[in-house]
């Protein structure tokens, strides 16, 4: 095997640990944005909430 080949199979296999750590990270990030937009969904829905009983306060 020449220098040149065995420089492409050690590339081969670096691209391969990176498309790797890719798809972690993509299903961390995604782990994350379910996380902040189930936060900002209770953040809204709790402040719709106050709203309604204010509301039914007043009447």
């Amino acid at each position: 095997m020449s220098a040149i080949e065995k420089q492409l199979e050690e590339t081969k296999k670096e691209i391969e640990k990176v498309e790797g750590e890719l798809k972690n990270v993509e299903g961390e990030l995604k782990e994350f944005m379910k996380e902040e937009n189930l936060k900002k969904y209770k953040e809204l829905w709790g402040l719709e909430e106050l709203k309604n009983e204010k509301d039914r306060a007043v009447s």
